[in-house]
């Protein structure tokens, strides 16, 4: 009878019992890794929370007197209210432009910065998909860069900047006198840019009012271009106008299309229409009648431009308005 080999048992038990500690280590580091790794994305997600809850409460505090749709609301806050509302509506401008505005704008140099002028102007320049329904051509937003770019080419003693919306508003353009400077900033004003649809033409002039808030120029004038109505964002057109009154801005407006609704192109499939949850064509409607209600209760002007002749004299109207 063999008797047993206890070296080699030994070896086989010390080998066995060094491969389990190697299991136990890899294991063991594993989920450590993923403890660590686990640790990472909590805080991530604490500070997306924190920033959210930060947006969250900015929003709370101007919720209330923004989402009234009460055409008989009188807008009564102190100018410290006026200013809290302001300071809001850029910090929030600066927080969600890297997410949701897609705009390719190389850096620009500004050339004309000193200028005596009394004028300073916002163009508010409407982005959402109806923009590019192909009754002008090649399309609305074509048609108006077109002109806005003529029109600026002859403008003279005054700032302009240019603000972009869609669903949100965003700043494409801070106030210069260097018309080239803006020129150039308006070749990169694309339909499409700004990731999420909608027409926010109360946000959008928030935000035009917080950026002439502290201009020194006598006359403050924003001036609206769109084809649509209202139907997303914080805060509601004639409240905003309010806010304008108190700020002495005056709100001019152009209306962009024909009398008969126009359906809306699907940014995303080219030559297609975007339709609702039941497959029915969406059609863009122009809203008149808050234009006029937002220009005559701030001073300004309107203008409907059905077709590009019209919208080229519209161009005209406002140079001499401006240049007065």
């Amino acid at each position: 009878m063999q008797k047993p080999d206890l070296h080699s048992d030994y070896k086989r038990t010390i080998r066995t019992g060094i491969v389990f500690i190697v299991i136990l280590l890899i294991i063991n580091a594993y989920f450590v890794y993923g403890f660590v790794s686990l640790i990472g994305q909590i805080r991530e997600l604490e500070g997306t929370i924190e920033s959210l809850r930060s947006e969250m409460d900015d929003l709370s505090q101007i919720s209330d007197i923004a989402s009234t749709g009460n055409a008989e609301y009188e807008l009564e806050l102190t100018d410290d209210e006026i200013d809290e509302h302001m300071e809001t509506v850029i910090r929030l401008d600066e927080q969600r432009i890297a997410e949701f505005y897609n705009a390719e704008v190389p850096y620009i140099e500004e050339t004309a910065t000193e200028l005596e002028t009394d004028t300073d102007v916002m163009l508010i320049l409407d982005l959402s998909p109806s923009m590019m329904a192909g009754d002008f051509n090649p399309n609305r937003l074509e048609v108006i860069k077109d002109g806005l770019d003529r029109f600026l080419s002859r403008l003279s003693g005054c700032r302009v900047g240019i603000i972009v919306f869609s669903g949100m508003a965003f700043t494409h353009c801070p106030l210069s006198a260097d018309m080239a400077y803006v020129r150039e900033y308006l070749t990169y004003v694309n339909g499409g840019s700004i990731d999420l649809d909608g027409t926010a033409i109360g946000d959008a002039m928030m935000l035009s009012l917080a950026r002439l808030r502290d201009s020194d120029a006598s006359r403050k004038i924003s001036i609206l271009l769109t084809d649509g109505e209202h139907n997303k964002g914080t805060y509601y057109p004639r409240i905003a106008a309010q806010f304008a009154n108190r700020l002495d801005v005056n709100v001019s407006a152009v209306g962009i299309g024909g009398s008969e609704p126009v359906p809306v192109p699907d940014p995303q499939n080219p030559g297609q229409f975007l339709t609702d949850f039941r497959d029915v064509l969406m059609f863009t409607t122009l809203d008149e009648s808050t234009l006029q209600e937002i220009t005559d209760s701030t001073g300004g002007d309107y203008f409907r431009a059905e077709n590009e002749r019209m919208l080229s004299q519209v161009f005209d109207e406002i140079e001499t308005l401006l240049t007065d």
